[in-house]
C-alpha cells in the first residue's frame, strides 16, 4: 500500500532538492542572473526563488510569475497529499480553509492567492483524482501557467507568454524551488 506520511514526504522533499539542486547547477553553467526580491507583505515578502525550463533552456521569470508558480507549487503539493491521503483532488476552498477529515494532516495555502496577488487570477477545477490549476495574467507581459495532474504523482506543468496556460502551450521541464513554501500545516 502506502508508505507513512512521513516517508513521502521526505521523498518529495527529496525529488525537490533534487530538482532544485540541477537547476542551480545549471544556472551557474548558463550565467541564468539572480533575482532580489523586493521587501513587501504577504506572499510577495518570500525570499524563494524558482526555476524553470523548457526545451530551449532557462525561462526567465520576473518576480510576479515567480509568486504566481509559486502559489500553483503549493497548490500542486497540497493536491499531491489530498490524491494519497483521502483519495481524491480538493477544491480550492479546501485548500484555503484546510478542512480536512480528522487526522489527514494535509497542508493549506497560507494566503488566498486570488486576494493576495493582484497580478494573476487563479482557478482550480477537480474531479475525482484529477485537478487543474491555472494563473491566469491581469494584464499583458505576464506569463500564464497550468498546473495538470490526472492522476497520483505525475503532474504536467506548462506556460504561455501571452495568455492563459493549458496543454498546448510551452511544457516546463526541469523546475525547481527553494526557500518557503505557501503551503503549510
Amino acid at each position: 500500500m502506502f508508505a507513512t506520511k512521513e516517508f513521502r514526504r521526505a521523498a518529495i522533499a527529496a525529488c525537490a532538492l533534487i530538482v532544485t539542486l540541477s537547476c542551480i547547477a545549471l544556472r551557474a553553467q548558463s550565467g541564468f542572473p539572480a533575482y532580489a526580491p523586493t521587501a513587501a507583505s504577504g506572499p510577495f515578502a518570500t525570499k524563494a526563488t524558482v526555476e524553470i525550463e523548457d526545451a530551449h533552456g532557462p525561462v526567465q521569470l520576473n518576480r510576479d510569475e515567480q509568486i504566481a508558480y509559486m502559489f500553483l507549487s503549493a497548490i500542486e503539493v497540497i493536491e499531491h497529499e489530498c490524491q494519497l491521503d483521502i483519495q481524491r483532488a480538493c477544491p480550492l476552498d479546501q485548500l484555503l480553509s484546510g478542512a480536512y477529515p480528522k487526522g489527514s494532516g494535509i497542508d493549506h495555502l497560507k494566503f488566498d492567492p486570488n486576494k493576495a496577488d493582484p497580478n494573476y487570477t487563479y482557478t482550480l477545477a477537480v474531479n475525482g483524482m484529477a485537478w487543474e490549476a491555472h494563473a491566469t495574467a491581469k494584464k499583458q507581459g505576464l506569463k500564464g501557467f497550468c498546473f495538470m495532474s490526472r492522476d497520483v504523482g505525475t503532474t504536467i506543468v506548462t506556460y504561455s507568454n501571452s495568455g492563459p496556460a493549458g496543454w498546448t502551450s510551452t511544457a516546463v521541464g526541469n523546475r525547481g524551488m527553494s526557500g518557503d513554501s505557501f503551503a503549510t500545516q
